[in-house]
Protein backbone atom coordinates (compact mmCIF):
# COMPACT_ATOMS: atom_id res chain seq x y z
CA UNK A 1 0.00 0.00 0.00
CA UNK A 2 1.42 3.36 -0.87
CA UNK A 3 1.25 6.61 1.75
CA UNK A 4 1.20 9.92 0.80
CA UNK A 5 3.39 13.28 2.00
CA UNK A 6 0.96 13.23 5.13
CA UNK A 7 1.24 9.58 5.74
CA UNK A 8 -2.22 8.17 4.23
CA UNK A 9 -3.54 5.50 2.06
CA UNK A 10 -3.75 6.24 -1.53
CA UNK A 11 -6.12 4.30 -4.11
CA UNK A 12 -7.56 4.87 -7.55
CA UNK A 13 -10.08 7.33 -7.81
CA UNK A 14 -8.89 9.41 -4.95
CA UNK A 15 -8.34 13.26 -5.40
CA UNK A 16 -4.72 14.58 -4.90
CA UNK A 17 -2.83 18.05 -5.27
CA UNK A 18 0.37 17.03 -7.20
CA UNK A 19 3.39 19.53 -9.48
CA UNK A 20 3.31 18.60 -12.96
CA UNK A 21 6.98 18.33 -15.09
CA UNK A 22 8.83 21.44 -13.91
CA UNK A 23 6.17 22.70 -12.16
CA UNK A 24 6.12 24.83 -9.04
CA UNK A 25 2.68 24.82 -8.49
CA UNK A 26 0.14 22.12 -7.09
CA UNK A 27 -3.29 20.79 -9.66
CA UNK A 28 -5.50 18.61 -8.46
CA UNK A 29 -5.70 15.14 -10.14
CA UNK A 30 -7.44 11.97 -10.18
CA UNK A 31 -5.63 8.99 -9.44
CA UNK A 32 -5.46 6.63 -12.86
CA UNK A 33 -2.97 4.23 -11.64
CA UNK A 34 -1.55 2.76 -8.91
CA UNK A 35 2.36 0.98 -9.66
CA UNK A 36 4.68 -0.43 -7.14
CA UNK A 37 6.44 2.67 -6.36
CA UNK A 38 4.34 5.25 -8.68
CA UNK A 39 1.52 7.00 -9.06
CA UNK A 40 -0.26 8.23 -12.30
CA UNK A 41 -2.24 10.45 -12.78
CA UNK A 42 -3.67 12.87 -15.57
CA UNK A 43 -2.64 16.64 -15.56
CA UNK A 44 -3.34 19.44 -17.75
CA UNK A 45 -0.69 20.80 -19.77
CA UNK A 46 0.54 24.03 -21.33
CA UNK A 47 4.05 24.09 -23.45
CA UNK A 48 5.52 27.05 -25.59
CA UNK A 49 7.61 26.34 -28.74
CA UNK A 50 8.52 28.27 -31.61
CA UNK A 51 7.24 28.02 -34.84
CA UNK A 52 10.00 28.89 -37.06
CA UNK A 53 7.16 28.83 -40.17
CA UNK A 54 4.65 31.45 -38.70
CA UNK A 55 8.32 33.30 -37.20
CA UNK A 56 5.62 33.58 -33.81
CA UNK A 57 5.75 31.39 -30.35
CA UNK A 58 2.80 29.16 -30.15
CA UNK A 59 1.20 27.45 -27.06
CA UNK A 60 -0.34 23.97 -26.77
CA UNK A 61 -1.98 22.50 -24.07
CA UNK A 62 -3.71 19.25 -23.55
CA UNK A 63 -3.62 16.52 -20.73
CA UNK A 64 -1.12 14.16 -20.00
CA UNK A 65 -0.43 11.42 -18.18
CA UNK A 66 2.29 11.49 -15.31
CA UNK A 67 3.71 9.33 -13.33
CA UNK A 68 4.56 10.77 -9.62
CA UNK A 69 6.44 9.03 -6.56
CA UNK A 70 3.50 8.50 -4.22
CA UNK A 71 5.76 10.87 -1.04
CA UNK A 72 4.89 13.63 -3.48
CA UNK A 73 1.10 13.82 -3.74
CA UNK A 74 -1.46 14.72 -0.89
CA UNK A 75 -4.78 13.14 -0.79
CA UNK A 76 -7.38 15.94 -0.67
CA UNK A 77 -10.91 13.23 -0.29
CA UNK A 78 -11.90 13.98 3.46
CA UNK A 79 -10.61 18.05 3.67
CA UNK A 80 -13.01 18.61 0.88
CA UNK A 81 -15.82 16.91 2.35
CA UNK A 82 -15.05 18.70 5.60
CA UNK A 83 -15.28 21.99 3.70
CA UNK A 84 -18.57 21.17 2.11
CA UNK A 85 -19.59 20.22 5.57
CA UNK A 86 -18.35 22.98 7.56
CA UNK A 87 -18.84 25.97 4.69
CA UNK A 88 -21.22 24.92 2.48
CA UNK A 89 -22.17 28.51 1.01
CA UNK A 90 -18.99 28.45 -0.83
CA UNK A 91 -19.74 25.27 -2.68
CA UNK A 92 -23.19 27.22 -4.04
Amino acid sequence: MLIDMLKRPIKVGDLVLVKGYGSTYYQQAVIAKIAKVNVYVDLNYKDWKYDSDARRWITTSGEKSMARRSEEVIVINEQLEHNKKAYPEMYI
